[in-house]
Parts: C-alpha cells; structure tokens; sequence
C-alpha cells in the first residue's frame, strides 16, 4: 500500500482503495487517527506503459480512485481515459508492441548468458547439511551480477524463502513477464567436513542464527514498504 501525505494540510491518502481517508497528522502508526471519508467512484485511464496487476500499455481500465490520482497518473504510468482515448490507445499500444519486442530480444540475450551460470557459494553447515544462516535473494543478485556483468534487481530472483541446504538448486530468474531463465547455484561446505567433536558444541547455533536472519529478513521487507510523502507546494 502507498500512503501520499500532504504536509500543509496534515492528511494522507490511502492509494488502492475507493474510500479516501483522512489522516490526522500522521499515519496511525506513528500515532495518528483515521476518519473514512468520501467514496469515490472509480475512473477510468488509459495505461501509458505496463502496470504489473493492471494491464499493458494501451489498455483502457477502470481503477480505484485514489489508485489513479494519488498513482498512476502521477508517475506518468496512465492518464484519464476521456473523448478519443480508444485512438490514443491504439497508437499507444503500438508504440509499446515495439518497445516489448526490443526488450523481449534484450531479455532473450541475457537469459542466454544466466542459463549457463553456475554460482558457487561456500557456508558453515551441520552434519544434516542445514546451513548456520542462509544464502538470500540479495546474495544471488550479487553473484550473478560479479559472474556475467548483468545488474539484477534481488526482488527478480524468483526464492520463495532463502536457501538454508547444502547442494545444488536451480534458482529462476524474472527478466520478463514470459522469460525466466534459471541459473545453478552450488552450496558447498565451507572448511570441508565437520568434525565430530565440533558438531556437538556446534548444534544449538543454527536456531539462534536462524531467529537473527529471519529478524533481518523482516526489518529489510518493512524497509522497502513503500511510503511517499508530498513536499508542501
């Protein structure tokens, strides 16, 4: 959910949903209060470039109020779908088929060089082969980027949870909609084997090490909410 704050008037709205609400100073949880205000009716917009969840550049939709007011127009992502809006769409539509197409043969080229990657990551793990820790998302963004010269955003390495096992796994990659190459990521052990006598003394880290990852993990997500604020006009 984005927030949109407007620092004279103190109140903020609430985009993705019909009912706009005002916000006494601040958000509710930095301690404001919140007061349901006037519903508004949907609007419809042309996209002028693909929204994730809306549609694709040219398509004319219908969204919640404050979604397009306080987003989408803004952004420059879609513009109120008024008289003449079904010609427009089209010569949008056709200028963005062509984009899709050069970044299609773009993306193809890179998923190319990402499906004969082989990443190599070495970590402290038990005898069960559960690492003390994991290898993340951002790890692997990292990694791919230093082995083929391709910058990939972490939130495209498609891990439902980080990898927390020792062997080999297939890790896929989202460049498009429609081209997800995979790339080989080994975990190996580092330091070889252990030994008997180091695991006993070993077995109680990993639950802790695993409490301060998932701590980390939930702070980094909280961090990456996004929360827009207006400058006064």
């Amino acid at each position: 959910m984005i927030i949109r704050c407007r620092a004279s008037a103190q109140t903020c709205d609430f985009v993705g949903v019909n009912v706009i609400y005002v916000v006494v100073n601040m958000p509710p949880e930095l301690g404001g209060q919140v007061f349901a205000g006037e519903e508004k009716a949907p609007m419809k917009i042309l996209l002028k470039q693909d929204v994730v969840g809306v549609g694709m550049a040219g398509d004319i939709k219908e969204v919640a109020n404050g979604y397009a007011r306080n987003y989408l127009i803004p952004e420059g992502l879609a513009i109120p779908a008024n008289k003449g809006a079904e010609k427009q769409a089209a010569q949008i539509k056709e200028t963005a088929d062509r984009q899709r197409d050069r970044e299609r043969q773009a993306a193809m080229s890179v998923a190319d060089k990402l499906a004969e990657l082989s990443l190599n990551f070495s970590a402290r793990a038990a005898e069960t082969d559960r690492l003390f820790g994991s290898i993340t998302a951002s790890d692997i963004a990292i990694a791919v980027e230093q082995a083929s010269g391709e910058e990939i955003d972490k939130r495209q390495i498609m891990l439902d949870q980080p990898l927390r096992q020792l062997g080999t796994h297939q890790v896929p990659i989202r460049l498009m909609a429609d081209v997800i190459p995979e790339v080989t990521v080994i975990v190996e052990r580092e330091g070889g084997e252990i030994e008997t006598g180091e695991y006993e003394e070993a077995e109680e880290i990993p639950p802790l090490i695993e409490a301060a990852v998932e701590v980390v993990e939930e702070l980094e997500e909280q961090r990456e909410e996004q929360i827009e604020v207006e400058p006064e006009a």
